[in-house]
């Protein structure tokens, strides 16, 4: 039973840094298939699908650039570098988020199980930065990372959890 008086998460770092896109979870996705160190690795990665290029070797090569990168703040660097149709990168940027947080608790139980855990808490992706579209700052932003991974908690928790088996914990 989820604890409806749980205490907000204001921050993706100590016991919570596994619901930051920069938590080394390796993630698995696309027809490559390529392997990700991380879901911002991943992120930055799925800008290929609003690149000015349609040459397949490009993108490849972008791809792999970015699986590259040693840590998740120079692939987030290299994807800012790279040249997109920014109106519509902004039209699936959200879609492509939810569907890479999807993948990253799916792939990786045990951190669906520390989602899950956080029963209905308020999860906020604070930070000093001034992101104030993927999360919070100085208490204004839309919080949208924040959003997507409740809305993934609410899945896992009452539709596919691997570990919930119907017959043994219903009976």
């Amino acid at each position: 039973m989820q604890n409806l008086n749980a205490k907000p998460v204001v921050r993706f770092d100590g016991e919570h840094h596994f619901l930051s896109n920069f938590y080394a979870a390796p993630i698995t996705v696309g027809s490559g298939p390529y392997t990700f160190p991380t879901n911002e690795h991943a992120f930055q990665a799925a800008k290929w699908h609003a690149m000015d290029s349609s040459n397949g070797q490009t993108i490849r090569n972008y791809i792999e650039s970015i699986i590259s990168e040693d840590d998740p703040k120079r692939a987030k660097y290299h994807g800012r570098s790279v040249n997109i149709d920014v109106e519509k990168w902004d039209r699936i940027k959200v879609w492509c988020m939810r569907d890479l947080v999807f993948t990253k608790f799916k792939q990786n139980p045990s951190l669906q199980r520390l989602l899950v855990q956080t029963g209905a808490a308020m999860l906020v992706e604070g930070n000093t930065w001034g992101d104030t579209f993927w999360g919070r700052c100085e208490g204004k932003g839309k919080n949208v990372l924040g959003s997507i991974l409740m809305e993934v908690r609410g899945f896992y928790a009452h539709n596919a959890a691997p570990w919930f088996n119907v017959e043994t914990d219903l009976g």
